[in-house]
């Protein structure tokens, strides 16, 4: 049985991209040598990548690695993030199983893409942001505000929690920009949350890294659109996706935190330092151009088994060499303090409240239609969680048993695979201002809270609970958007998710 990832779609016609699949995974340990490099960093990390890996790594230490736990071996790139951990009631900590490794996309959108350089390095994400203020679900890219476009806001955007459940309707690429309830995944995360990730593709041109990550910055649509002034170098868009089986605690009383700190997901981030030899990566960005997207495809990759893969570990310094990340008992690793929001988190090691921040007002958009799968040929794999795991455990892709619930008629697991497509163009010009918004009625309903968020707006406390709801359509009305105060009316604002045979995951 492989391993099964959705990859994301756009509109317009599709990109070339390969899919770097890690079934290795190196560490998990409180390394970042980008952000606290020379020290321990503030909290755990899963790591991939080339094993030459430690507090001060750069691109010269990854050319020097002996192996990399991903799959290609011309690529000593490290790649890495916060994994989830599990808040027991009783307050003991875990980390929750990560499934298959990690895959790492690399898409080319736009024309003349450009290799990382030697030394470059970038970060998606924000790990002291704590809410999300843009509209739930997102709008579509074509009537995307100046202020949607902002860097801020495709930053929160750029963070996908997909809820797996291969019994159902798959959700599209980059729906839900928040970690679910942990009630909300117990009722229909049966095959656990994938993690996805999208990282600045337009690049300034000169400098390889940057303290506050000034030298990259997010298309207009985030996978596609145009780079803003300055930054008109483009680069591999890359997007991280790993599979965490948080259905091992169904019905356990806790929550799911974050390696940070951050039970929203909002603070989600991740990490990369490029390893490759950047003639041999534009060669592949010029040459590896297979609609599949399958990385065997290309012909100057050397493949290495995943035995080989799984056997490639860091080195762990000194200093955290006797910490347990995988159960660090009644804190979590690095003794992070968690913090639910939704203001700004305090600084790593602080011992000071966090500064209190007034976040724009919520937009509440009421209708929602899930993105299409748009199947290509048999490139990608599939993917089932059907055994339990120990805290943190890796779950190798070929010995998880297949689920029969999952399978189709014939007993084969059949691959899946979603287009990649480009979306080069300039963004549609803004609608004229609307006042109304379309409201889906039914005469059956069924509801479950998927998040709440709360967000201040001229001295008041605003809280959405935010609810997925199937249901009948039978008619259609047209209403004004209106985001009640809870204190007042107890308001709960619905986003509405129909599901579509027609559009079902295919397995």
């Amino acid at each position: 049985m492989k391993v099964s990832w959705l990859s994301f779609a756009l509109a317009g016609s599709v990109s070339a991209f390969w899919r770097l699949e890690c079934h290795g995974r190196s560490g998990v340990a409180r390394i970042d040598p980008l952000v606290n490099p020379g020290t321990p960093a503030s909290h755990a990390h899963a790591i991939h990548g080339g094993n030459n890996f430690g507090f001060s790594s750069g691109y010269d230490d990854l050319r020097a690695s002996e192996c990399t736990s991903c799959s290609v071996k011309e690529d000593l790139s490290a790649y890495w993030f916060p994994p989830i951990y599990f808040e027991h009631s009783n307050g003991t900590i875990e980390m929750v199983p990560q499934v298959g490794g990690m895959l790492v996309y690399y898409i080319q959108i736009g024309d003349n893409v450009k290799a990382f350089p030697r030394g470059f390095s970038m970060i998606s994400g924000d790990t002291r942001r704590r809410n999300f203020t843009g509209p739930i679900p997102d709008l579509e890219t074509s009537v995307w505000t100046a202020e949607e476009q902002t860097q801020s806001s495709l930053e929160g955007k750029a963070l996908g929690f997909n809820c797996l459940n291969y019994n159902r309707d798959a959700e599209r690429f980059g729906s839900r920009h928040f970690l679910p309830t942990k009630d909300y995944m117990d009722e229909n995360c049966k095959d656990g949350i994938r993690l996805e990730l999208v990282f600045p593709s337009c690049w300034n041109g000169k400098d390889t890294e940057s303290p506050d990550q000034s030298h990259v910055a997010f298309s207009s649509l985030l996978q596609g659109g145009t780079c803003p002034e300055g930054f008109e170098t483009r680069i591999p868009t890359i997007l991280f996706e790993s599979i965490f089986n948080t259905n091992a605690f169904n019905g356990v009383p806790g929550r799911f935190v974050i390696g940070n700190g951050d039970p929203t997901g909002n603070g989600f981030h991740g990490d990369l330092i490029s390893g490759w030899e950047p003639d041999f990566l534009q060669g592949a960005i010029d040459q590896c151009k297979d609609a599949s997207g399958q990385q065997s495809a290309c012909p100057l990759f050397t493949i290495q088994d995943e035995e080989t893969e799984q056997n490639c570990k860091i080195d762990l310094p000194s200093e955290i060499r006797d910490e347990d990340c995988l159960r660090p008992g009644n804190q979590m690793p690095g003794n992070v303090q968690i913090y639910d929001g939704p203001g700004y988190a305090p600084p790593p090691g602080s011992t000071a409240p966090p500064a209190s921040t007034t976040a724009p007002p919520q937009t509440l958009s009421l209708g929602y239609t899930p993105g299409e799968l748009v199947i290509t040929d048999n490139g990608g794999d599939v993917i089932t969680i059907a055994k339990a795991a120990l805290p943190g455990e890796m779950i190798p892709a070929s010995t998880l048993t297949p689920n029969a619930a999952v399978l189709p008629a014939g007993g084969e697991a059949q691959p899946s695979n979603v287009a990649l497509v480009n979306a080069e163009s300039e963004p549609a010009p803004p609608p004229p201002p609307a006042t109304t918004t379309t409201l889906v009625t039914s005469t059956k309903v069924w509801a479950n809270i998927v998040a709440t968020t709360t967000f201040t707006s001229a001295g008041a406390v605003y809280e959405v609970e935010i609810e997925e709801v199937y249901v009948t359509v039978t008619e259609t009305q047209t209403i004004n958007p209106i985001v009640k105060r809870m204190e007042a009316e107890k308001g709960i604002a619905r986003m509405l998710h129909h599901h579509r045979n027609a559009h079902r995951h295919a397995i």
